[in-house]
């Protein structure tokens, strides 16, 4: 009689023990296809903010080079494959066209074109841009592999320094319409404001050729 109702008691343990492992392994094999699952919803949404934000500096580069009047040959071959390759929301056609129109232009067209609009007093309107996505999914950033990680923060960071760019810039294109300033304060302003473009124009192309090696990981 001992014997048996031992024997019920060690059947109940072990049926207990194993209703309990069943349930921590259930929950691993959950867990583990939920972080797959956004795991890989994460990189298209990311691929998608990147490809998105790419295009849109080298937009920014080539306007800017026009600016300055330092648009040549290897801008348009840099900029062509990232045009070429885009087929989002904000497509240009005019954009193609350009790269097309512009191939045989001699390049002293584009340096007085620049000097033109430093004389009229002409600036261009520049925003800023955004990781949207990015910033609201750093809790999730830790299912991408480390180097992945790392690239998209540098990334996140190029970016807010062009963004800090643009706001100075701003501030010296707002100062071009002050009539307070002095004779030699306008040359001063469109000095700095050269710099800016200089500037923006030179990170950009860098965020963008880093994008270009970010989106060859995230498959």
């Amino acid at each position: 009689m001992v014997g048996v109702m031992m024997e019920n008691a060690l059947v109940t343990l072990v049926s207990v023990f194993l209703g309990w492992l069943l349930g921590i392994t259930s929950t691993v094999v959950v867990e583990r296809i939920r972080s797959r699952k956004l795991r890989k919803a994460l990189k298209v949404m990311l691929r998608s903010e990147l490809t998105e934000l790419r295009y849109m500096m080298a937009f920014l580069v080539l306007s800017l080079n026009i600016l300055l009047g330092e648009f040549d040959d290897k801008i348009r071959q840099w900029v062509k494959p990232i045009v070429l390759s885009y087929d989002g929301p904000n497509k240009a056609e005019g954009l193609k066209i350009v790269l097309e129109k512009t191939a045989n232009t001699d390049d002293r067209i584009f340096r007085e074109y620049a000097r033109l609009q430093q004389t009229q007093g002409k600036g261009k309107s520049l925003k800023k841009y955004y990781m949207p996505f990015f910033e609201s999914q750093m809790q999730n950033l830790p299912l991408l592999d480390f180097k992945l990680q790392t690239g998209l923060h540098d990334v996140h960071t190029t970016l807010s320094c062009i963004n800090q760019s643009i706001e100075e810039y701003r501030w010296y294109f707002e100062k071009t319409f002050d009539s307070t300033l002095g004779e030699l304060n306008p040359g001063i302003l469109s000095y700095n404001i050269t710099q800016c473009y200089q500037a923006i124009a030179t990170h950009g192309r860098k965020l963008a050729d880093r994008i270009s090696a970010l989106l060859e990981e995230i498959r």
